[in-house]
């Protein structure tokens, strides 16, 4: 059976909790090490350059990019123990079309696809595919963007032999 680990921002979520070193330890001690994590989180909301905070920014970069850094930290022992997992990063659309009108979010993708590309070679020497969906649109029910349609890629990914690991998908 295949443990997967899947983080996405709940409703009640509050910043400076999400970086959270020990919940994944304890879920880990009591299930063992996953062999599949899926960071899918973000903080969606409109700003430009001239009303974004730098207080602002840096809270929602935990949530856009810190927390899937954080996030692979706690997994990725047990993934190197056993020489095989995968990491799923969603990233977006934002990361290859900019907004002026979502700078906070845009960044935190440019972020997930940068650790992305820039981590997926070391870590295929220790049997570990990372990969990121960028997904260049908005998810929703009975669109292009079904997330039924969209988990699929994320399977695809997670099925891939070591010959043919992509490090990003574009959903588009």
């Amino acid at each position: 059976m295949t443990k997967v680990f899947f983080l996405a921002k709940p409703d009640s979520f509050v910043a400076p909790r999400f970086l959270f070193p020990n919940n994944l330890t304890e879920v880990q001690q009591q299930i063992g090490h996953p062999d599949v994590l899926i960071y899918n989180a973000a903080l969606l909301k409109l700003d430009s350059v001239m009303s974004l905070t730098t207080k602002d920014l840096v809270q929602d970069f935990k949530v856009n990019a810190a927390g899937a850094i954080s996030a692979i930290q706690q997994v990725l022992p047990g993934m190197q123990q056993q020489k095989s997992g995968t990491i799923l990063l969603t990233g977006g659309g934002l990361a290859l079309y900019p907004s002026p009108q979502l700078i906070s979010l845009g960044i935190g993708k440019a972020a997930i696809r940068y650790l992305a590309l820039g981590l997926a070679e070391e870590l295929k020497a220790d049997g570990i595919h990372l990969a990121t969906v960028t997904i260049c649109g908005t998810i929703a029910p009975d669109t292009k963007f079904d997330p039924d349609a969209i988990a699929q890629v994320y399977w695809q990914l997670h099925q891939q032999t070591p010959e043919t690991w992509q490090v990003e998908y574009v959903y588009q």
